[in-house]
């Protein structure tokens, strides 16, 4: 082959490699179809108010401290579900403030020739922290396409033994 021919050949492949990068199939977090998935993470929690009920304290409210960077939070299918979600597992990190938030995609059916969304999925999600499940919402989270589930606060002191 020329080179003359095989610059310009070299560029062009450069360039639709770099076109596919940009335009992949990931998802946008700001897409309005997406769901979402958020809460906060924190080191330990401490209980400021509670009832006696039936011979047995309850507590009523918790004081959280310690917001957690760097927990692994994974949503995937909650597969016991009859309406499960039918994508990828997604991988989010907890943030500086111990926040995660996850859009998911809920996907789309074909119906003839045209596409029609899904609107409701259920899912599961998961944190785990320095290699140890410390969180596992086994199921019965219904997400709705545009709009956000936020989940309650979680202290990892309540899930260190799992």
């Amino acid at each position: 082959m020329n080179i003359k021919y095989l610059i310009p050949y070299c560029i062009g492949v450069l360039l639709l490699l770099s076109l596919l990068l940009i335009t992949g199939c990931e998802q946008k977090p700001l897409d309005t179809d997406n769901a979402v998935v958020s809460a906060y993470i924190y080191e330990y929690a401490v209980p400021t108010d509670s009832v006696f009920v039936d011979s047995v304290w309850e507590y009523t409210k918790w004081d959280f401290y310690n917001p957690v960077e760097s927990v692994q939070v994974f949503v995937e299918p909650d597969i016991a579900s009859a309406i499960p979600y039918r994508g990828p597992d997604i991988i989010g990190y907890t943030d500086s403030t111990g926040l995660f938030s996850i859009p998911v995609y809920l996907g789309h059916t074909q119906c003839g020739s045209s596409y029609e969304y899904v609107y409701y999925a259920d899912v599961r999600v998961l944190c785990v922290y320095k290699g140890g499940k410390y969180y596992d919402y086994g199921g019965g989270i219904t997400l709705a396409r545009g709009k956000e589930f936020r989940l309650w606060p979680i202290a990892l002191m309540w899930f260190a033994g799992e």
